[in-house]
């Protein structure tokens, strides 16, 4: 528990990121920042109504980000934050919801078994062999990591007008979005519109790092928790996955 404020203007990271609402997330601030306070002092410093300052302190304790000392009077009871970094992991553990991996994987064959069904994927493999590359059948190529890269970099540069992808991964490694991020950029500043379905990220943190490119229009985000598989598509005329 924290009894000393912290130093005035310190970051203090956003409960809202965590699922709790603005006033909680105020009034957290609130006492980190200026130490422990009665229910009535922070009502009347916020300018907040008695009814809202009780609520967000009500949701804060029961998120174990506050505390009160045990007075059976609301007007005296004080209460104390607790350290941000202490309740950020808190509630981040709370949110986490990993994806079975074998489920995940399951997933995806089925998919290719119900492509094989059809005429167009009869020739598809069930199992992917790593490290093979050539062609499957007429049209579709196994490709490295790196020649898949190298491809989608040549697309990406010529005139195309969508770039739709689906993805199954919960986190993007180092490595992949310092390969993407540019491509992204470029897109999104030649008017490329782009569509992403993804999972929600494994810790719940709902906070996403290419928040500055989506604007509803040219670029929009969409989670579920049922993607099938990884699939990109340009222009509808080709497809990785």
């Amino acid at each position: 528990m924290t009894s000393t404020p912290i130093p005035f203007g310190a970051a203090i990271p956003s409960l809202v990121r965590w699922g709790m609402s603005s006033d909680a997330d105020f009034v957290f601030r609130t006492l980190v920042t200026f130490g422990p306070r009665t229910e009535r002092t922070i009502a009347t410093e916020l300018g907040l109504s008695s009814r809202r300052t009780a609520e967000a302190l009500a949701e804060l304790r029961e998120g174990g980000a506050a505390v009160s000392t045990d007075d059976s009077r609301t007007t005296t009871r004080i209460w104390t934050a607790r350290r941000p970094a202490a309740v950020v992991a808190m509630l981040r553990s709370r949110r986490m919801r990993l994806v079975d991996g074998h489920a995940k994987s399951q997933s995806h064959h089925q998919v290719v078994r119900a492509l094989r069904s059809s005429g167009v994927g009869a020739a598809l493999p069930l199992d992917t062999v790593p490290g093979l590359r050539g062609s499957v059948t007429d049209g579709m190529r196994y490709l490295s990591r790196q020649a898949t890269r190298d491809r989608i970099a040549e697309h990406v540069a010529t005139d195309i007008r969508d770039f739709w992808t689906m993805s199954n991964d919960q986190a993007i490694d180092a490595e992949a979005a310092r390969v993407a991020a540019p491509q992204d950029i470029a897109l999104y500043e030649r008017g490329v519109r782009m569509r992403l379905l993804a999972l929600p990220p494994a810790d719940g943190d709902p906070l996403d790092v290419s928040g500055h490119l989506i604007n509803g229009t040219t670029y929009q985000r969409r989670e579920t928790p049922n993607v099938p598989l990884r699939l990109m598509l340009v222009d509808r005329r080709f497809a990785y996955f």
